[in-house]
This record gives structure tokens, sequence and C-alpha cells, in this order.
């Protein structure tokens, strides 16, 4: 018993955790196949309310989706929305996804390639030396 209340509760955690853009992807398609008020994509989707807002919210921004023009006058449950034609923007790189590459293997940033275009010479750090003294 306990171990079925801890994986609905996981399945629901799951659930909420889905990114703003793959819920996007979801309402998209969900469009392509008919739906168009946001009751039916949601079920359509298998969004929550909180999902189906931040995606809606998104395509609303890129311009990947407006209102139809029947549903001028309508209340924002019963509103119906219709694709644009306007693609959706590729995903953004994650920070963990961008890595400097470095020719030379270094570590650290490498200015030496405009350093040298520019005709500035940056003196080298001498290596320390313990005295043992």
């Amino acid at each position: 018993m306990f171990q079925a209340i801890v994986l609905q509760f996981c399945m629901r955690r799951i659930k909420f955790e889905r990114e703003s853009r793959d819920c996007a992807e979801m309402i998209v398609a969900a469009l392509r196949d008919g739906a168009s008020s946001r009751q039916a994509l949601m079920k359509t989707a298998d969004l929550t309310a909180d999902e189906a807002e931040r995606a809606l919210k998104v395509l609303r921004a890129a311009g990947v989706i407006c209102r139809s023009p029947g549903s001028a006058g309508a209340t924002c449950r019963n509103v119906c929305y219709v694709l644009t034609g306007v693609p959706l923007p590729p995903r953004r790189c994650s920070h963990k996804q961008r890595q400097p590459s470095f020719a030379d293997g270094a570590s650290g940033t490498s200015f030496d390639a405009l350093l040298s275009v520019w005709g500035i010479v940056v003196p080298r750090q001498k290596r320390r030396t313990r005295s043992l003294g």
C-alpha cells in the first residue's frame, strides 16, 4: 500500500517537472490534431493547468499561436487557439551543455590569438621556487 502511494506521488512529481518547452511542443502537436480550446488541449496533451498556462505563454510570446477570431469575447477558459504558421524557435542550449573549446587543451580561457593580432605581449609568470633556507 505504501509503495503504491509513493509511486503515485513520484508520478505526479514527474508530471509537474516537465519543462515549458516540452509542454509547448505537446500543445502544438495537439493543435495539429484538431484540439483548439484550452480544456481540449490540456486533455489531449495530458497537461496540468500550470503546465498548460506556462506553455501557452511561451507559444504566444513566440508568435506560434494566437486566439481564433471566433473567441474574441470569450473568457480565458473558453478561448480557442490556432497555429499562426510561425515555427517554434529552436531550443536554447543549457549552461551545462555550453563548454568552451580550447585548441591547445588548456583548462582556462585563452586570449593568446587575440592578443597576438593586436600585438600585445603578456609577460609570463615565473615559476615559484622554494628556498631551502
